[in-house]
């Protein structure tokens, strides 16, 4: 009689632990309660959630993949850095993939696509209401992919991804900029993009797309004078 092959699994409990630090440290990092180019270490992760340190590793596989934190053999891992030094050619490249996807989305979308672009933007409203700052990071990604994922090409929406993930933390201290008010008129130049892709108004949309690149550049800009992040530890590129 055949014997029979168990299958192998991973432990339900370890894979609930390890999801579950991921979002602990995804918050920590994009909050800056960890700030960048802060060393990550693992034991005292491990001690702090009480765990072993297999699921603190997955966590941190993770969130490597989210760009958020940099692995290094034999050196351990650090959040990854951000170069404010590159800040304007980050700016430049997402102004102009931006107003593509923006306008390809006023050409191309599908009442599906237009459906979704609303409700990831509800979702954003949601998270401003609440002054719930993850989740208007997560939503306002969220919006921004949907009418790139309506624009109809890969290409431009993997480039466009990389640089909305690369400008989450970018866009985190943009919010608190706001300090604790709530940016209701991120809200609004949501809409009016809404509406313009609505309308299939693409030199509108496109405009529009431009003017919220440019009011992300100059309130970050004028952020930063304050000096308030000085102490952040800042790597040049390798």
């Amino acid at each position: 009689m055949p014997r029979t092959r168990k299958a192998i699994s991973t432990p339900a409990a370890s894979v609930s632990t390890s999801r579950q630090l991921y979002s602990s440290l995804r918050e920590e990092i994009l909050t800056l309660a960890l700030a960048p180019g802060e060393p990550v270490d693992e034991i005292g992760i491990a001690g702090r959630f009480g765990v072993s340190r297999s699921p603190v590793r997955e966590a941190l596989i993770r969130l490597e993949t989210d760009g958020l934190v940099r692995l290094t053999p034999n050196k351990g891992a650090i959040v990854t850095p951000l170069h404010l030094e590159e800040f304007p050619q980050y700016v430049e490249a997402l102004d102009y993939v931006q107003r593509v996807v923006t306008r390809l989305a006023a050409l191309n979308r599908t009442d599906a696509d237009l459906q979704e672009i609303v409700t990831r933007n509800d979702e954003f409203k949601a998270a401003v209401d609440r002054h719930d700052v993850v989740h208007m990071i997560d939503a306002n990604h969220g919006f921004h992919l949907a009418i790139s994922n309506a624009a109809a090409n890969r290409y431009f929406t993997g480039i466009y991804k990389r640089l909305l993930d690369e400008g989450r933390r970018i866009i985190r201290l943009y919010f608190r900029s706001y300090g604790d008010n709530p940016p209701r008129d991120r809200v609004s130049a949501h809409q009016d993009i809404i509406d313009s892709i609505a309308n299939k108004d693409a030199a509108t949309a496109e405009r529009l797309a431009h003017e919220h690149a440019m009011r992300l550049s100059k309130r970050f800009v004028t952020y930063l004078a304050t000096n308030r992040v000085a102490d952040f530890r800042t790597q040049p590129m390798e």
